[in-house]
């Protein structure tokens, strides 16, 4: 398996294979894992540099060197990166052409298509204007009305939900929770490139984090 894969694991923190870490936040050294260290930095998502994920990235709010952050993939949907080839590929169609400007690992909030519902209702008149009220049974005096534009004669107390209903605090589909953890160290498939010492925006990796990094990985050279 190589080095940065993320799989879905049927297990929790006890079960994680040696080599595999909880893609939750936590925090690990050059030292431990070069290659993946390497990968993350290569990304360029400053979210792995910070020093609280909750905060804006800035001098204030950065980890050491030679230390950094997995990704965060808690309660989270991945969805696939929109990469392209402009020399054989022609654009992909998308509905949110923002999606080509995304960066590896960005976060995407959740969001609802715009969208109408056409919906029917039967009203009776009771005589003053404009005044409307829910009929259930046949009346003579009952209209049946369809109509989507008549969604603005609705207002919140003529909506029920109850528990039969599928509602939410977000949009989601139906899913299954299991624990997303990430390929940290492996001798094999490795990509030459993550072999190197890499450059660290935020200045020099430790000399003991590098020694550490050694020893696992002789071959490992200055970028």
């Amino acid at each position: 398996m190589l080095v940065g894969m993320v799989v879905p694991f049927y297990g929790l923190g006890n079960d994680i294979p040696p080599g595999f870490e909880p893609c939750d936040g936590r925090r690990f050294t050059f030292g431990q894992y070069p290659l993946l260290y390497n990968l993350l930095i290569r990304s360029g998502n400053v979210d792995l540099l910070k020093l609280d994920p909750r905060q804006d990235y800035g001098s204030w709010n950065k980890l050491p060197n030679g230390v950094i952050r997995v990704p965060d993939l808690r309660a989270e949907f991945v969805r696939g990166l929109y990469t392209q080839d402009p020399l054989n590929d022609p654009p992909k169609p998308l509905k949110d052409p923002s999606e080509r400007q995304r960066g590896l690992g960005t976060s995407q909030w959740d969001g609802l298509e715009a969208h109408k519902h056409d919906f029917s209702y039967r009203v009776k008149v009771h005589g003053i204007k404009g005044h409307r009220s829910w009929d259930d049974g046949p009346d003579n005096n009952t209209d049946l009305i369809t109509d989507s534009t008549l969604i603005r004669d609705l207002n919140d107390s003529d909506v029920v939900v109850d528990g039969s209903t599928f509602v939410a605090n977000e949009t989601r589909g139906r899913n299954v929770a299991l624990t997303m953890i990430i390929c940290a160290s492996e001798r094999q498939l490795v990509s030459e490139h993550l072999l190197t010492i890499p450059t660290d925006p935020r200045g020099p990796i430790p000399a003991e984090m590098v020694e550490a990094a050694r020893q696992l990985y002789p071959g490992l050279r200055p970028a």
